[in-house]
């Protein structure tokens, strides 16, 4: 089954005031003069759940939900009459403090679903940042503005009324590339279950970039240890058969981990692939994509890895008792440069991917299309 067609459902509520709809049309990548945008009013309040389908996949729906308090959403009857089990996350929003509603209905969720994915976002933080500005002649410094963010004390409030541990986040509305906008889409992405984390990066390719570079950023700091081990290995293990050398397979194993957490191993580009209607292979081949190539057996790996400067002997190699540590240290440095080398592939491939889909899905690209 393809990942569009699974099912997310987010749901979106707070305080009015709080830029629910802005928030959602941001999450979307819509503006609000776009066609399908949220309706942008400060003053209207939303009467009834009303769902938002993501412009690239229908089936991820930003649901806008009523606020506690109202005559017709009750505390009483809140709960059941948004039906609250349907939703994979619930977003609260405030400009400013969480009201006694929305902590009334956060312990509520908390207490029926203790495990259940829910998140508090402060809304309209960069309108505390220009009015603090204002009333200085020199602009603030990155520090500063931290500083300022940490006085709102969301989460001291939040601790007062019995809520610890919160996700809690900081967002500009209006640019999803500022305060933690991005952090909020990954936690979205890291905590969807595995059968629907592939629809969620789909249908926020506009700002997956985000996770790509987290991702990327854990995938550098395992390639110190798994070189070691690589070298370990190449230089302990007993191989009989000697048709590839004996770390291949750690490598092998570590340079497909790559690959599928960057999103680009071939079963997740046929879904991209079907989603523009074209062919896997024609894309592969328009995008000069190659380091599936190189994963898809030992032999082609060993190939590969048979391109690398292979490893100068030392007669430090031949000392007894301790000419092998040397030698894996040798190894060790060489097993690093190489898995460098291919996470650098498979980011750069990465990159390329996102460009055109971008282009693309946006109708400004024929490269992948025609």
């Amino acid at each position: 089954m393809g990942g569009k067609k699974i099912e997310i459902n987010i749901a979106v509520t707070g305080q009015s005031g709080s830029a629910t709809s802005s928030f959602i049309n941001c999450i979307r990548g819509l503006m609000a003069d776009d066609p399908g945008a949220a309706a942008v009013d400060a003053v209207e309040t939303t009467m009834k759940p009303t769902a938002y389908p993501h412009p690239d996949n229908p089936n991820l729906q930003v649901w806008d939900l009523p606020g506690v308090g109202t005559s017709t959403f009750t505390k009483e009857n809140y709960l059941q009459k948004v039906n609250l089990n349907r939703f994979d996350f619930v977003l609260l929003l405030s400009f400013s403090r969480f009201t006694e509603n929305d902590v009334w209905l956060a312990n509520e969720i908390r207490r029926l679903k203790p495990k259940y994915n829910l998140f508090f976002i402060r809304t309209k933080i960069d309108d505390d940042v220009r009015s603090a500005q204002r009333s200085r002649r020199k602009p603030q410094t990155s520090e500063g503005r931290q500083e300022l963010l940490k006085k709102s004390n969301i989460k001291e409030n939040l601790e007062k009324c019995m809520i610890s541990n919160a996700n809690i986040y900081l967002v500009d509305n209006n640019d999803s590339t500022a305060f933690d906008f991005g952090s909020v889409v990954l936690q979205l992405i890291e905590k969807v279950s595995s059968i629907k984390r592939e629809a969620m990066l789909m249908s926020l390719s506009g700002i997956v970039n985000e996770v790509v570079q987290k991702k990327l950023a854990i995938l550098k700091r395992r390639i110190n240890s798994v070189s070691k081990t690589a070298a370990v290995v190449a230089v302990y293990a007993i191989n009989v058969v000697k048709r590839c050398p004996s770390e291949i397979d750690v490598l092998l194993n570590e340079c497909r981990f790559y690959r599928l957490q960057l999103g680009i191993v071939l079963e997740s580009l046929q879904v991209i692939a079907n989603s523009l209607g074209i062919d896997n292979e024609e894309m592969l081949f328009k995008l000069k994509m190659v380091s599936f190539k190189h994963v898809l057996d030992k032999d082609s790996f060993a190939l590969y890895y048979k391109e690398f400067r292979e490893l100068e002997s030392s007669i430090l190699h031949s000392i007894p008792l301790i000419g092998n540590i040397f030698k894996a240290r040798a190894y060790h440095r060489k097993c690093a440069v190489f898995l460098k080398t291919f996470l650098d592939l498979c980011a750069e491939e990465t990159r390329d991917l996102q460009k055109h889909l971008a282009i693309t899905l946006e109708g400004n690209d024929t490269n992948l299309r025609g």
